[in-house]
């Protein structure tokens, strides 16, 4: 019986150096406040006249090109609707990828795709107010190692 105290003083010990420990590593993740605001709006391709929301916040998520894969090329379609904000919106540009379904024209899942459309979705963070960037790309199981890639590259 008196070994079972020690075992159990030992494990409490053990057990509260192990939690200190998570709780010190955990504190070290933990995310940064984001500046973005609470509320986001989304724009897709259409015209969107916004000027009413309180940029102080709400923040707009807005389709900003479109790229599709077509055998070994990148076809690039940019935003053609407009979107009236107010000046100081927080903007995170959208940017959608397709794939040409069709046997003959079905993308090849290239690096230089890759450096393209990696490059694309870098430009979109030129635009005014722009604060970040979201892919938007429906990939099957058979594209998602190239995506993962697209995601390491960007």
């Amino acid at each position: 019986m008196p070994f079972f105290p020690k075992i159990t003083a030992a494990g409490f010990i053990a057990a509260s150096m192990v939690l200190a420990a998570c709780e010190t590593a955990q504190q070290g993740r933990q995310p940064l406040p984001s500046e973005a605001p609470l509320v986001m709006l989304w724009a897709w391709e259409r015209p969107e006249d916004l000027r009413f929301i309180d940029p102080g916040n709400t923040g707009v998520a807005f389709l900003a090109q479109t790229l599709t894969l077509d055998g070994e090329d990148v076809r690039y379609a940019p935003r053609r609707q407009p979107l009236d904000l107010p000046d100081s919106t927080y903007l995170i540009a959208v940017t959608r990828i397709e794939s040409i379904r069709t046997a003959d024209r079905r993308p090849a899942y290239t690096p230089p795709q890759i450096e393209r459309i990696a490059k694309l979705v870098s430009e979109s963070l030129a635009r005014p107010n722009v604060r970040g960037i979201q892919l938007d790309f429906d990939a099957v199981v058979t594209e998602r190692p190239f995506y993962k890639r697209l995601v390491d590259e960007v």
